[in-house]
C-alpha cells in the first residue's frame, strides 16, 4: 500500500520539523504570491468583481421563474481578457523578487536548519550500511546566497474551480557551511549544495471577497536535483557512498513534505473548508508494455556478455522494477506499473541495467530515459526514448506503452482486478481512498493539558495529523487539523471488493487515547458518491471529531463516437460535472471527487482515434479544450522544432572564454578545461548537451537548436562542466557554474551577448556568448 498525506502547515504543532521545514520554502511561495497580486492586482480585482456580479445576477435570477445555472457555468461567456493579463513580465518580477528573498534570507537559513538537523539525523541511524549509522551534524549554515525564484509560467485561471495556479523555478547555488562527523570516517564538511527544481503554486479557491484568496499550497513537480561539494574528504574511500547517501536523505525529506502528489497549504482564510482547498490526483498513468532494443553485446577476453536486462521505472516517489531479460539484446518487459498522476509535467524516469550474478560485482548501467505523461498523450500512447549516459544517446532504446485511467464513483475496479500471486506482482492501483481529518470539538481536558492529534489507522498503516497545543490566536479545544491522507488500493489490499475498515484515534499526546471512532466499508459505499462527511462522538465526555472519506474506482474512458471529439456535445457543454452534495455535506465535493461522466481532457487522453497534435491544440486554444493539456503540450513543444505556425526562436551556443588552466602536482601536468555546455530552455526538463571542447581555453561550440517562443521572458539556462577525462560517469565532471538569461534581454542587446558564469552566486571571470535569432 501506498499513502500520501496533504495538510496545512502545523501552525500549532509541539514538534518543529515539519514547520521549519515548510518556512524554508514559504517564504518562497509567499513571495511569489506576493508579487502575482501585486503585478496583476487590477485584473485579479476585475475578474473576481465579475465573479461577484455574476453572483448577484444569480440572486437575482433565482428570485424568478427561470432556471438558473451554477456560477462556474454563468462564467463561461467570460473571455480569456482577465486570466490572459496575469501573465507577469519577468524582468521585472525577477528582481523584485530576488530583493524580497535576500532580505527574508536570515530568517529562512535559520528555519531550515534547524529542521535538516531535525529530520536527517534520525534517517541517518536507519541507513543499511552500518558505517553510516553514526553519521550526525555538527554544524549546519546556509551560507549567504538565498535561494533564486524565476521562469515564472502563469496559468489561466480555472473558472470551474476557482483556482489560480503557476509555476516557478527554484534554484539556490548555496555557499553553505555544514560539518558532519561518523565514526571511523572522521569530519567533514559540505562546503555548496547546488539545487533546482520546479514548483507548482496553488492559490484556490479564489473568491470576490476581502481576502480573495483563501489558501495557497506550494510543491515540487518532481524531485529537485541536487549536487554537493564536499571539504576534508579527499581521504575517505566511501566518497561516492557517502555523496549518494546524504543527496538521498535530503531528497527523501523534500519528498516526504512537498514533492506532487504531496503539497504544503497555508491557508489565508482560516474558516475555509479544508476539502475546498485540496487539490486531488488527475489520474493514473498506467504503463502496460515496455521493450528495448539496441543493446550491444560486451565483448571480453574469453566470451561476449550478452546483457541481462532490467529497468527501474519511477515517477515521484514511487518505484517499479522489471523483471530480467537475460542474454537478450531485444528485451520485452510485459509488465503493468501504476502512477498516480498529479501533473502532466511530472516526469516519468527510466534506469536500464543489465544484471551482473556475481557476489562482488554491481549491475552496470545501460542508460536513462526520461520523458512526462504530456509527452506520452501526445505521442498516441507509445513513445520510443532514446536511452542516454551522461546526456549522450547511447545508441539503445526503450519504448513504452501506457494509458491514463481515471478516478469514477464505479467500484467495480476493486473486484475486477486480480489477487497478485506475490507483492513483487502487486503494482497496479485498483482504486483511491481519500481520508480527511478536519476538526475535532469539546475537548475534554484544560487549555494546558490540551496537546491533541488523530491517528488514523487502515489495515497495517498508520497516519497522524499534527498536534495542536495552545498558542494565541488558536482554540486547542476545539482544533483544526486539516490533514488529507491518499491511499492507494491495491489488490492486496481489497478483499472481495471490499476495503478495511478505517479507525480513527484522538490521542492527547503520543500514548493516551480519548476516544476512537471506525468506519466500515459499508458505511462509506452507502453513502452519496461513496463520500462519507460527518461530524461523531469520539470517547463518553462529548468530544468530537469531523472527518470525510471518499472511496473511488478507476476505470478508462470509452472513445468518443462520432465523426470528431471536437463536436462531442458533453466536450461543449460541459455536462461532465456533477455539482451533487456528499450525504451529510454542506459543501461540495472536492473538484476531482465529483461525478462519474469524463472531462474533455479525460476523453481526449483516452481516445485512440483522435490523438490531439500541437496543431490540434493551437486551433482550439480558448476552447473546450483542457488548458491543463494545452499547457502540457507547450511545455512538451518547448523542446521540440518549431512548427510553420509557431513563434520560434533559434538559440545559438556561440563559445566561451576566460577559462582558467587549473595547476596541478608538481609532477604532473597541469589541466586545461575540457569544456561542455547542458542548456535548458523556459519550463523544459529536456537537456541540450554540447559536445566537450578539449584543451581549451576559449571553446567554440556555434551549435543551435529551435525552441517554441512563448514570450521573451522565457529562460537560457546554461551549467558550465569541465569534463573528467577516463570517468564514466559525470558524477566526477567539474562543475564551474552557471549562467541564467533571459531571451528578452539577448535580442535587446542585438541578438548576441556575452554573460559572466557565476558559481555560488560569486562572478568567475569565465563569459559565455549566446546568439537568439527570431524568424524573419
Amino acid at each position: 500500500m501506498a499513502a500520501r498525506s496533504q495538510s496545512s502547515p502545523p501552525r500549532y504543532s509541539s514538534s518543529s520539523s515539519s514547520s521549519s521545514w515548510s518556512g524554508f520554502f514559504m517564504g518562497s511561495a509567499v513571495t511569489a504570491v506576493t508579487i502575482l497580486l501585486y503585478q496583476n492586482r487590477t485584473s485579479l480585482i476585475h475578474l473576481l468583481r465579475e465573479l461577484r456580479d455574476e453572483n448577484e445576477e444569480e440572486e437575482h435570477a433565482s428570485q424568478t421563474p427561470v432556471a438558473t445555472k451554477t456560477t462556474s457555468r454563468s462564467l463561461s461567456h467570460l473571455d480569456n481578457k482577465s486570466s490572459k493579463a496575469l501573465v507577469m513580465h519577468e524582468d521585472e518580477q525577477i528582481g523584485f523578487l530576488a530583493d524580497i528573498v535576500k532580505q527574508l534570507w536570515p530568517y529562512i537559513n535559520i528555519a531550515a536548519s534547524d529542521t535538516i538537523r531535525a529530520t536527517a539525523e534520525p534517517i541517518f541511524k536507519e541507513m543499511a550500511v552500518p558505517l553510516l549509522r553514526t553519521m550526525h551534524f555538527t554544524k549546519i549554515d546556509l551560507g549567504t546566497v538565498p535561494i533564486r525564484l524565476d521562469n515564472v509560467r502563469v496559468h489561466d485561471v480555472d473558472l470551474e474551480s476557482n483556482t489560480l495556479a503557476f509555476d516557478v523555478d527554484v534554484i539556490w547555488d548555496g555557499n553553505c557551511d555544514m560539518k558532519l562527523k561518523a565514526d571511523l570516517i572522521g569530519s567533514f564538511g559540505v562546503k555548496s549544495i547546488k539545487m533546482r527544481g520546479r514548483m507548482s503554486i496553488l492559490m484556490r479557491p479564489l473568491a470576490p471577497t476581502t481576502s480573495i484568496v483563501k489558501a495557497i499550497q506550494y510543491g515540487f513537480i518532481n524531485t529537485p536535483e541536487l549536487s554537493l561539494k564536499y571539504t576534508g574528504i579527499a581521504h575517505v574511500a566511501e566518497l561516492e557512498l557517502i555523496d549518494q547517501t546524504i543527496k538521498d536523505v535530503l531528497k527523501k525529506t523534500i519528498n516526504s513534505m512537498m514533492v506532487l502528489p504531496r503539497r504544503r497549504i497555508f491557508k489565508m482564510d482560516k474558516a475555509c473548508d479544508f476539502t475546498h482547498i485540496f487539490k486531488p490526483p488527475i489520474g493514473i498513468l498506467r504503463v502496460i508494455g515496455m521493450e528495448g532494443r539496441g543493446f550491444m553485446v560486451e565483448r571480453g577476453l574469453l566470451v561476449d556478455d550478452v546483457p541481462d536486462c532490467y529497468c527501474v521505472v519511477e515517477m515521484g516517489d514511487t518505484k517499479h522494477r522489471t523483471h530480467t531479460v537475460n542474454d537478450n539484446l531485444s528485451p520485452v518487459w510485459n509488465e503493468t506499473m501504476d502512477f498516480v498522476l498529479s501533473d502532466h509535467d511530472q516526469r516519468l524516469n527510466i534506469q536500464c541495467w543489465d544484471h551482473d550474478s556475481a557476489p562482488l560485482d554491481t549491475d552496470d548501467d545501460l542508460g536513462t530515459a526520461s520523458t512526462s505523461p504530456g509527452e506520452i498523450i501526445l505521442a498516441g500512447y507509445k513513445l520510443e526514448l532514446p536511452l542516454q549516459r551522461d546526456h549522450m544517446p547511447n545508441g539503445a532504446y526503450v519504448t513504452l506503452s501506457a494509458e491514463v485511467l481515471n478516478f469514477t464513483t464505479n467500484l467495480h475496479s476493486l473486484s475486477a482486478t486480480p489477487t497478485p500471486s506475490s507483492s513483487k506482482d502487486d503494482k497496479r492501483i485498483c482504486g483511491l481512498l481519500t481520508i480527511f481529518v478536519l476538526r475535532a470539538f469539546d475537548i475534554p481536558l484544560t487549555k494546558e493539558e490540551a496537546a491533541t492529534s488523530v491517528h488514523v489507522t487502515f489495515e497495517t498503516s498508520k497516519f497522524a495529523t499534527n498536534s495542536v497545543v495552545d498558542y494565541p490566536g488558536v482554540d486547542c479545544l476545539n482544533p483544526w487539523y486539516d490533514k488529507a491522507f491518499l491511499v492507494h488500493l491495491t489488490p492486496s489490499l481489497v478483499n472481495n471488493g471490499k476495503i478495511p475498515s478505517i479507525r480513527f484515534d484522538l490521542m492527547n499526546g503520543p500514548n493516551n487515547v480519548l476516544g476512537t471512532v471506525a468506519v466500515t466499508h459499508d458505511e462509506i459505499v452507502s453513502a452519496k458518491e461513496h463520500t462519507l462527511a460527518e461530524t461523531r462522538f469520539v470517547g463518553k465526555k462529548g468530544a468530537k471529531i469531523q472527518f470525510q472519506i471518499c472511496l473511488q474506482g478507476i476505470e478508462s474512458t470509452k472513445p468518443l463516437h462520432g465523426d470528431s471529439w471536437e463536436t462531442s456535445s458533453d466536450l461543449l457543454s460541459g455536462s461532465y460535472v456533477s455539482d451533487i452534495h456528499p450525504s451529510g455535506s454542506t459543501s461540495p465535493i472536492p473538484t476531482g471527487l465529483r461525478g462519474t461522466k469524463p472531462s474533455p481532457l479525460d476523453a481526449v487522453m483516452n481516445s485512440p482515434a483522435k490523438i490531439p497534435t500541437t496543431e490540434s491544440i493551437a486551433a482550439n486554444r480558448g476552447g473546450f479544450f483542457s488548458e491543463a493539456l494545452q499547457e502540457s503540450a507547450e511545455a512538451f513543444d518547448e523542446s521540440r522544432p518549431a512548427s510553420a505556425d509557431q513563434s520560434h526562436v533559434r538559440i545559438t551556443i556561440v563559445g566561451g572564454k576566460g577559462f582558467r588552466v587549473r595547476r596541478t602536482a608538481f609532477f604532473l601536468a597541469d589541466d586545461v578545461p575540457d569544456v561542455y555546455l547542458n542548456v535548458t530552455f523556459g519550463s523544459s526538463p529536456q537537456v541540450w548537451r554540447t559536445k566537450t571542447v578539449h584543451n581549451s581555453l576559449a571553446p567554440t561550440w556555434n551549435e543551435s537548436k529551435d525552441y517554441v517562443l512563448h514570450s521573451h521572458g522565457q529562460i537560457i539556462s546554461i551549467d558550465v562542466f569541465d569534463k573528467a577525462e577516463g570517468q564514466k560517469d559525470k558524477t566526477h565532471d567539474m562543475y564551474i557554474g552557471s549562467v541564467r538569461v533571459t531571451v528578452g534581454k539577448v535580442l535587446l542587446a542585438g541578438g548576441v551577448a556575452e554573460k559572466e558564469v557565476l558559481s555560488e552566486g560569486n562572478p568567475t571571470g569565465v563569459l559565455i556568448t549566446i546568439q537568439c535569432q527570431l524568424p524573419k
